[in-house]
């Protein structure tokens, strides 16, 4: 009876699951990510299907099985090990049970075959929002495209922190255009994408966790009144729940790289920058900002020179060296090959100037990350 039980087991698991099992086993999701799974949401695809309908010893004995016949598989073993440890269950077993708890948690892949990893957090409301998302591919050029600013949301339960809803459409909301390209760069370079959720005006996941100006009380002449008298246990509240995630979300993305291709993941933050500051116009097209490591920034600095049509910042408009800022945390710090590129707003501000700026920066990028040196961690 056991015998016939197990290759029933077997054969359902090959019919419904061949596919599945494939596609599961591609996943290399970080512990940093789902260290708290039941706020992790992860979108199913049509044809995913769950193990409601067998015992959880059946349903692993069969995984296990299938997993020791194909190359996908066996990173079906070493994935679930992880999820045994980030989901707290005391084995294999409790962790098919978690998913026949939790039906709504299995494995997401967008249309291009990337890993879909949405947070999920609940504020104190109530309300659900999502705090990041992040697509992760397992191209062996290892590029992970950031955007630290890409939106102006606000969740519910903070309104439009006491603003004029059009301040939130200005530059101290977000940075504009830089959603857009960000999406574009990463769609065609087939490389992993990480961007925020939340206006930087709630915090700003490109500062320190220390400091001052991570949540704004005044930006650019406007008074913030939701920022303006928050106390040590708000501030508390929003690394939490929207600054941990997205960082976290970062830390997972170059896991992932590392553990896929065995090579350092190469950041590529994109940012824009308004053309006028205090009055003054900026005369950059765009700026690229860095720190210690040149690998990209300067290769990315002289591509864009050479252009023959561009006047390009070199750490201008802004500093590279911003100590807890988001390269300095995810590039400096632990040696991966990394630069931040600002665009003028106002070459960005519109579909037909993203796709211009897409059009200039593919093929650049493309050839630059073909570099041997971006695939060490620096010391």
């Amino acid at each position: 009876m056991h015998i016939r039980a197990q290759a029933r087991c077997k054969n359902r698991f090959q019919k419904r699951f061949s596919v599945q099992c494939t596609t599961i086993g591609r996943l290399h999701t970080s512990l940093a990510t789902l260290r708290q799974p039941r706020q992790v949401r992860l979108i199913a695809p049509a044809t995913s299907t769950c193990h409601s309908n067998l015992p959880p010893f059946y349903a692993l004995k069969g995984i296990l099985k299938l997993a020791l016949e194909s190359v996908e598989g066996k990173a079906l073993v070493g994935w679930m090990a992880r999820l045994v440890l980030s989901c707290r269950c005391q084995s294999p077993f409790q962790l098919v049970a978690y998913f026949m708890d939790n039906p709504s948690s299995p494995n997401t892949f967008d249309s291009t075959g990337k890993h879909m990893v949405d947070a999920t957090v609940h504020t104190a409301s109530g309300d659900e929002f999502v705090p990041v998302t992040s697509a992760l591919s397992d191209a062996d050029h290892g590029l992970i495209v950031v955007c630290d600013h890409a939106e102006n949301t606000l969740p519910a339960a903070y309104g439009t922190l006491g603003l004029d809803p059009n301040e939130l459409e200005r530059h101290i909301g977000y940075d504009i255009g830089a959603k857009s390209l960000s999406q574009k760069l990463a769609e065609r370079l087939n490389a992993s994408l990480v961007m925020s959720r939340y206006s930087r005006l709630l915090i700003d996941p490109n500062r320190g966790g220390d400091d001052p100006t991570l949540i704004m009380r005044l930006s650019d002449g406007a008074v913030v009144p939701g920022n303006a008298r928050i106390d040590l246990q708000e501030r508390h509240k929003r690394v939490e729940l929207f600054y941990r995630p997205y960082d976290e979300a970062i830390t997972a993305a170059c896991d992932h790289v590392r553990a896929v291709t065995g090579r350092a993941p190469v950041l590529f933050s994109i940012h824009s920058f308004t053309p006028l500051w205090r009055g003054h116009p900026r005369p950059w097209h765009a700026g690229v900002l860095w720190d210690r490591d040149a690998r990209l920034a300067v290769p990315l600095i002289q591509a864009l020179k050479d252009e023959g049509d561009l006047i390009v910042g070199d750490n201008e408009p802004y500093r590279g060296e911003l100590p807890g800022d988001t390269m300095h945390r995810h590039g400096t710090c632990k040696g991966y090959p990394h630069a931040l590129l600002e665009v003028r707003q106002d070459l960005i501000c519109d579909e037909a100037g993203v796709d211009r700026w897409a059009d200039r920066l593919e093929p650049m990028i493309r050839d630059l990350i073909k570099d041997p040196a971006l695939r060490q961690i620096s010391k």
